[in-house]
């Protein structure tokens, strides 16, 4: 539960905060300790298992998977919007030229029945005064949502690297799982080939042929339930990759029941700062910031906005006369422009703004929760395998010995052919159970992994 303490604090903090962020809509002072200004996600972390093909896989996934392209867009989105708004900060300057030809009418105009030629050449100035600072608090805020939007694709690159390594380290276990299977079926197949024989010597009864023959069924049905599983585990790993990994499962070197790595070592009492590098605390806390931002550029509207405009250019009746001296023209001018009567449209908008920054602060709590939540889960999940892994490994050890007295003990005469296979299959479920265990001390360590942001960093390992 120490891990739950800072956890506390943050919270209380915010609760105690959130008043004043109600009445003031300042960006978030939220205290965090050592929070990065940058999203730090543990680079690479899965090539400590030094595997070739599981790098390919997540190169592949990283560059094909859907929901990856779709967080990239996002982002190239959110930094078109920033662009947009950071233009605004500056005048606007439009030029334009034009040239017209028309006749009077003699009878409505005194001096009319002419036909004149009018030429035009002119730069336009526009400018808004950012007085109460609405252009630049919705330049920030932008600038705010580029970076949750860069945190949330950090957020899907870790949980998608995530499943990928999970999924292939599924398939090489049902493989692993596979391979017993077979040499299941073929001990039981052998082994009814001698109880044929035996019977046709008059050596053992029909009932014990039987109990072959019946194993050899049970053995078969095993095997056909794990490659069922294969199929699924394999197109699971299809879906997240974006594109078919049969190619690369499919390689000269077999998958055998050894291919599981072994489990990484992981640095006792790690901090909770750790989680400081978790990319959805930060795009959490990024969309918390925009969204205050958000406020003070809707208050803006309640006061004036004040424009600057100018123009300079030329005008002529003769285009060979279009750029002299004589011709040139400007003017330059200001505006005014405040809301008098608008029936709630301002107050309606600021309401909005605030129901938004509330909705984003619930969202940075969620996360801080789920967040410490998962660590602490994932780390006493963990060390709940582990033992359950070293059970396993004790009870291969103990069924091993039992298959092996079973059949001398058949073999002497003194104990029955159904120990023998009773024994056999409880050394095959020990051994498919051992496998599953390493697969799910495995898939503990992706866990711890993943709720922590990405790993740690290889010092911490060093420095304990």
């Amino acid at each position: 539960m120490q891990l739950l303490k800072p956890f506390l604090i943050i919270l209380t903090t915010i609760f105690l905060g959130g008043c004043t962020l109600h009445e003031d809509p300042r960006p978030a002072q939220i205290e965090m300790p050592l929070l990065p200004k940058e999203v730090r996600v543990e680079a690479n972390w899965w090539e400590m298992y030094e595997d070739v093909t599981l790098n390919t896989l997540v190169e592949q996934a990283l560059k094909y998977n859907f929901n990856i392209r779709q967080a990239a867009a996002n982002v190239s989105l959110a930094s078109a919007y920033l662009a947009s708004a950071d233009a605004n900060r500056y005048p606007s300057i439009d030029g334009s030229a034009g040239a017209a030809r028309a006749h009077s009418s003699k009878e409505s105009v005194i001096g009319g029945g002419k036909t004149n030629n009018t030429f035009s050449l002119s730069a336009v100035l526009n400018y808004e005064v950012d007085l109460w600072g609405k252009i630049k608090n919705n330049k920030d805020a932008a600038a705010k949502s580029l970076l949750s939007s860069k945190a949330t694709k950090d957020a899907v690159h870790l949980g998608l690297v995530s499943s990928v390594v999970d999924s292939y380290f599924g398939v090489i276990s049902l493989k692993a799982q596979e391979v017993i299977a077979k040499e299941s079926v073929s001990t039981q197949e052998e082994a009814y080939d001698i109880l044929k024989e035996k019977y046709r010597l008059g050596l053992i009864t029909s009932f014990d042929a039987l109990l072959g023959e019946s194993a050899i069924a049970k053995a078969k049905t095993t095997l056909s339930s794990i490659q069922t599983a294969l199929v699924r585990q394999e197109s699971a790993l299809h879906v997240l990759l974006g594109t078919s990994p049969k190619e690369l499962l499919e390689s000269k070197d077999s998958f055998t029941k050894d291919k599981l790595p072994n489990s990484i070592e992981v640095p006792q009492g790690l901090s909770s700062s750790l989680l400081e590098q978790r990319p959805d605390i930060q795009a959490a806390l990024y969309a918390l910031e925009a969204a205050n931002l958000d406020i003070k550029t809707a208050k803006a509207d309640y006061f004036p906005s004040i424009g600057l405009s100018g123009l300079f250019g030329f005008s002529s009746t003769e285009l060979k006369d279009l750029v002299g001296a004589s011709a040139r023209n400007w003017n330059i001018g200001g505006s005014l422009v405040a809301p008098i009567f608008d029936f709630g449209r301002v107050e309606a908008k600021v309401a909005q703004r605030e129901a938004a920054r509330e909705m984003a602060l619930i969202g940075f709590e969620q996360s801080i929760t789920q967040a410490f939540l998962e660590v602490y889960e994932a780390q006493n999940v963990r060390q709940s395998i582990y033992e359950s892994k070293n059970n396993a490994i004790e009870q291969v050890d103990i069924y091993g010995k039992l298959a092996n007295l079973a059949t001398i003990r058949y073999e002497a005469g003194a104990g029955e052919y159904k120990s023998v296979l009773d024994a056999r299959e409880d050394l095959l479920e020990a051994n498919l159970n051992l496998i599953k265990a390493k697969q799910s001390a495995l898939s503990a360590d992706i866990s711890l992994i993943k709720s922590l942001g990405g790993g740690w960093d290889k010092k911490d390992l060093r420095e304990k």
